[in-house]
């Protein structure tokens, strides 16, 4: 298999789906909510 080159744009794009994933899954679980989550965004 040949090495892959992707693109800047399809990093952060996978990123943001995988970020998507975890919170819903954490909000699924009741272990955060969408209030929580923009606190901490924005601490950083």
């Amino acid at each position: 298999m040949k090495n892959q080159i992707v693109s800047n744009q399809e990093l952060i794009f996978s990123n943001m789906l995988e970020i998507q994933a975890i919170i819903r899954i954490l909000k699924r679980k009741g272990i955060t909510d969408e209030n929580e989550i923009l606190d901490e965004v924005k601490k950083l």
